[in-house]
């Protein structure tokens, strides 16, 4: 799963930030654009921004 900010930057968490605890953003070098990782039954998500989700094979 590739999750990417719609706009704006906030923290974006999964399971509370055990798994992924990170800032998402656009345009600043400070903050990631994009984020890959596996989403697993039962995750837990936290965004405090509106994302964009993209399933990656």
């Amino acid at each position: 799963m590739a999750v990417e900010p719609a706009s704006g930057f906030r923290n974006y968490f999964v399971n509370g930030g055990s798994k992924v605890n990170i800032i998402l953003g656009k345009n600043d070098d400070l903050f990631l654009p994009e984020y890959v990782y596996e989403l697993d039954e039962g995750d837990e998500i936290e965004a405090t921004l509106s994302v964009k989700y993209t399933l990656v094979e």
